[in-house]
């Protein structure tokens, strides 16, 4: 059962990266998909020290296009794993 739940998960994640776009500081929107290895890893980096600093400084939670940090954290994590 738990092997069967896991390869639904998968590919619904399989399906959903296909479409998932992130914003570079640059501007440029790219299919996360198609991200280096390196670039999402850093991308996680990036996100997570954001938040610290939100969280540090009490600005509440830190949100990139509508989602919260630790959503695209997720994202960017299972990303990575499916690869």
């Amino acid at each position: 059962m738990k092997d069967k739940t896991y390869k639904k998960a998968l590919d619904k994640i399989k399906k959903i990266r296909r479409k998932l776009i992130w914003t570079t500081r640059m501007g440029e929107e790219v299919l996360i998909k198609d991200m280096e290895d390196s670039h999402v890893k850093n991308t996680i980096i990036y996100i997570s020290k954001r938040q610290d600093e939100y969280t540090k400084y009490k600005l509440g939670v830190y949100e990139i296009n509508g989602m919260e940090a630790s959503e695209w954290v997720e994202i960017f994590r299972e990303e990575l794993a499916v690869r």
